[in-house]
C-alpha cells in the first residue's frame, strides 16, 4: 500500500483529527471500490 506511509507521516506532522478525517476518506474510498466490485460479479 504506497498511500499508507505518506498517511503516517500526514498523521504525525498534522493533529490526530487531520489523521481520522484522512483515515475514514481512505476507508469510504475502500469500501465504495468493494461495492462496485461486489455489483459487477
Amino acid at each position: 500500500m504506497s498511500l499508507f506511509p505518506v498517511i503516517v507521516i500526514f498523521g504525525l506532522s498534522f493533529p490526530p483529527i487531520f489523521f481520522e478525517l484522512l483515515l475514514s476518506l481512505a476507508h469510504f474510498l475502500v469500501g465504495a471500490s468493494s461495492a462496485d466490485a461486489n455489483r459487477d460479479l
